[in-house]
């Protein structure tokens, strides 16, 4: 039996079917999370997880919960994230800043609040920077968005990060996390923000 593994307890998830035999691993493996149909080996690992998890939900209900943009360049922590927290919100996510700073700059030009996100939850390091970058530009070009963000750290050394992570009041995730760690996080920042 295979399938992707997260840090998840008994009562996040029950396997949902049987994959073909390839593993994807991420963090303490606590618990086993199958996704039928996916073929998690190749390249094509995350393609076939994020349909599978985008076919979970109907589209309608999608649209009444509250909006995640997570930014992870690690495929498989990204897929991780969105199978995660994709029964509670709607889930878009991408690769890089550079994609990250397209879809909030997309979203504070368009008319429709329904395009906001409630939150960005960002993975410290990326290739392409890291969520210091992201935060400085949030500053500048979309200060609406410096309320909404969060970070997910595996642990830095830099003096630099650690002082950015230290002055920053965004919420922080260290990785591995739980699925009710997350949660409680991104719930907790988007109750934050409803409530001022």
């Amino acid at each position: 039996m295979s399938g992707l593994y997260t840090e998840l307890g008994p009562q996040d998830v029950a396997p949902v079917g049987v994959s073909d035999g390839h593993s994807l691993q991420y963090g303490t493996f606590e618990r086993m999370l199958n996704v039928p149909g996916a073929d998690v080996g190749a390249s094509a690992e995350g393609k076939m997880l994020k349909a599978s998890a985008a076919e979970a939900e109907p589209e309608r209900v999608r649209q009444e919960q509250p909006r995640l943009l997570i930014v992870e360049d690690d495929e498989p922590v990204r897929v991780t994230l969105e199978i995660m927290l994709r029964p509670h919100y709607a889930v878009e996510t991408v690769a890089s800043l550079a994609d990250a700073k397209t879809k909030i700059r997309h979203a504070c030009e368009s008319d429709s609040t329904s395009q906001d996100y409630d939150m960005v939850l960002c993975d410290f390091a990326l290739t392409d920077g890291t969520a210091e970058d992201l935060y400085t530009w949030m500053e500048r070009e979309a200060p609406g968005y410096v309320e909404r963000f969060g970070l997910m750290t595996g642990g830095t050394s830099r003096s630099s990060q650690l002082a950015f992570l230290s002055n920053t009041p965004a919420p922080q995730l260290e990785k591995p996390f739980s699925t009710a760690s997350v949660i409680s996080a991104v719930s907790q920042s988007i109750a934050r923000r409803n409530a001022a």
